[in-house]
C-alpha cells in the first residue's frame, strides 16, 4: 500500500516596520514588504523512497522502516537574492523563515502565505533541533539587516547528535536552491516547470522543475550485522580449538558530537562536518563522544579524552552466546550469529578523523565487548572482557568492503548505512583502542546509501 504524505507549505512573509536612517549605510534598517507572491511546497514521503531494507531498531527483519524518513516538522529558510533588496535586506542574508510541526507525519496539512516575488535562495531542513531553530527566528526576526545569518552561516550552525532520535525525527536538509518567484501563486514540486493547475489549489506556476527537490540525512548508521567464529581461526595456532564468544556489549567511538545544518549542494560536506577549534587554534579532542567509561582512555584508535555519552553504548540485555560450526575456518563466510537484537548507532560524519596530532586519526569505531573461550588439549581457557575493534570502512585491519564504490575508504559520510560483519580470530585484547600485538580481527563491511527523501507532487 502507498504510504504517501503530502505537505504543502507557504513560505509567510516577513514585515518589519522600522525607520530607515541614511546617515546609517552599516546597518540599514528593514523596511516593510508588501507581498505580491505566495509559495507553496509540496512534500513527499511514499514509495518513491527507494527502502533497500530494514536498518532501524524496530526493523531487523525486512519489515517496512517505519520512522527513519518521517518528516515530523519541516522548516523553510527564505534568503534574499535580489527579491527583497528593496526592503535593505542584505543579499544572501534571511528574508523569511517558516516551520511547520505534524503531529501526524502521514497528514495532509495545508498552509497558505505571502512572500516578495523575485530572486530568492531556499533550504529546507526537516526535524531542525529545536535551539537551532531559536537561533534562525532570533535572526529573522531583527530590524537591523547586517544582524541578520547569511546563507554560509546559517548551514554551519551546530545541530547536536543527541536530537537524532525516533521521538524527534533524523535531520534532513535539502540543497541551497535558487528559484525566481513570479507575482502571484508559485509551487515548488508538483509537475513540469511552467503554467500549472493543481486541484484544490488553482492555477499557478512551477518555478523549480518536475524533478523532485531531496532531502538528505545528516546522520549515517552503523549496524552489528552479525559474528564469524572460525573453529581453526589460525592453522599456526592450533590451540584455538572449540572456540566460543559470549557478546555482552556494542559501543561505537570517535563520533562526532555536532553537524551542520545543510550544504550548498549534493556532494559538499564542508558544511556539514565539523571539527571546533579551541581558543587556541588547536583541535578540541572533547569533540568527539564515546560511551563514559571509556571517555578517557586513549589508545592506537583514540587520542584525546572525549565527551561521555552512554548513547553510543549498547549492553545486551541478554548476552548471546555464539559457538563455532564444525569445520568452518578463517575463509567461511557463513555467519554463527546473525544481529536481530541489537540496535544501529547513528553517527554524524566523520571522513578524516581530525585530532591535531601528527599521524594520529579519530576514525569512528565499532567496538564489541565480551568473553573468548577456547581449548589447549583438555583445558578450556576463558578471557573476560576482551575486546574487538573495528575502524568503521577502513580495510587496513583485513576484511572486505563492499556496496558503492564512491564510499569505500572514505570513513562515514552522512546518508549512509554501514552494515558491519565482525570475523573474531584470537582472544582478542585487553584495550577497546590498542590492538593485540597479533590481529584477532577482521571485518566485513557493506556500505548503502539511504534512500533521499523527495519532495514532490503528483499533479492529476
Amino acid at each position: 500500500m502507498k504510504l504517501k504524505s503530502c505537505f504543502l507549505i507557504t513560505l509567510m512573509a516577513c514585515a518589519f516596520f522600522s525607520c530607515s536612517d541614511n546617515d546609517d549605510q552599516v546597518n540599514p534598517m528593514i523596511t516593510p514588504v508588501v507581498p505580491d507572491a505566495t509559495l507553496s511546497l509540496a512534500v513527499q514521503t511514499d514509495n518513491r523512497v527507494k527502502t533497500k531494507g530494514g536498518f532501524i531498531d524496530d526493523d531487523h527483519d525486512g519489515a517496512t522502516p517505519a520512522w527513519d524518513f518521517e518528516v515530523k516538522t519541516l522548516t523553510a529558510v527564505v534568503f534574499n537574492n535580489g527579491a527583497y533588496n528593496d526592503n535593505n535586506i542584505a543579499v544572501g542574508t534571511i528574508a523569511a523563515l517558516f516551520t511547520q510541526n505534524y503531529e501526524n507525519p502521514t497528514d495532509t496539512t495545508v498552509i497558505e502565505g505571502e512572500v516578495m516575488s523575485g530572486k530568492v535562495n531556499l533550504l529546507l531542513i526537516a526535524n531542525l533541533d529545536a535551539g537551532v531553530l531559536s537561533k534562525l527566528t532570533a535572526s529573522v526576526n531583527s530590524p537591523v539587516s547586517n544582524n541578520r545569518l547569511k546563507v554560509g552561516d546559517v548551514l554551519k550552525l551546530a545541530t547536536p547528535l543527541s536530537s537524532e532520535t525516533k521521538e524527534n525525527g533524523l535531520t534532513m536538509s535539502s540543497e541551497v536552491l535558487s528559484v525566481e518567484l513570479v507575482a502571484g501563486t508559485n509551487f515548488v514540486g508538483f509537475g513540469k516547470k511552467g503554467p500549472i493547475t493543481v486541484d484544490g489549489y488553482g492555477a499557478g506556476t512551477e518555478i523549480y522543475g518536475e524533478n523532485p527537490v531531496e532531502l538528505t540525512r545528516t546522520v549515517a548508521a552503523i549496524k552489528l550485522k552479525g559474528v564469524l567464529l572460525p573453529e581453526t581461526p589460525d592453522a599456526a595456532k592450533p590451540e584455538y580449538k572449540n572456540v566460543s564468544f559470549t557478546l555482552d556489549s556494542v559501543f561505537v567511538a570517535n563520533v562526532k558530537n555536532t553537524a551542520g545544518i545543510g550544504t550548498y549542494s549534493a556532494d559538499n560536506v564542508t558544511t556539514i562536518e565539523q571539527s571546533p577549534l579551541t581558543a587556541e587554534g588547536t583541535l578540541n579532542p572533547e569533540y568527539y563522544v564515546a560511551p563514559i567509561k571509556y571517555a578517557s582512555r586513549e589508545g592506537t584508535y583514540k587520542t584525546g579524552r572525549a565527551k561521555g555519552d552512554d548513547s553510543m553504548l549498547r549492553v545486551l540485555s541478554t548476552v548471546q552466546i555464539i559457538t563455532v560450526k564444525s569445520g568452518t575456518d578463517a575463509s567461511t563466510i557463513g555467519l554463527d550469529w546473525t544481529n536481530t537484537s541489537v540496535p544501529p548507532c547513528y553517527v554524524y560524519p566523520n571522513q578524516n578523523g581530525e585530532t591535531g596530532v601528527d599521524g594520529k586519526h579519530n576514525y569512528t569505531l565499532l567496538v564489541l565487548r565480551g568473553t573468548y573461550t577456547y581449548k589447549i588439549g583438555d583445558n578450556e581457557v576463558t578471557e573476560g572482557n576482551r575486546y574487538y575493534t573495528v575502524i568503521v570502512n577502513d580495510d587496513s585491519q583485513g576484511g572486505t568492503i563492499s556496496g558503492d564504490a564512491g564510499k569505500k575508504n572514505v570513513h562515514i559520510q552522512r546518508n549512509t548505512k554501514y552494515d558491519v560483519t565482525v570475523q573474531i580470530l584470537g582472544s582478542g585484547s585487553d584495550d577497546p583502542f590498542t590492538p593485540a600485538a597479533f590481529a584477532h580481527v577482521a571485518a566485513h563491511v557493506k556500505v548503502a546509501d539511504w534512500n533521499v527523501i523527495e519532495i514532490n507532487e503528483d499533479v492529476d
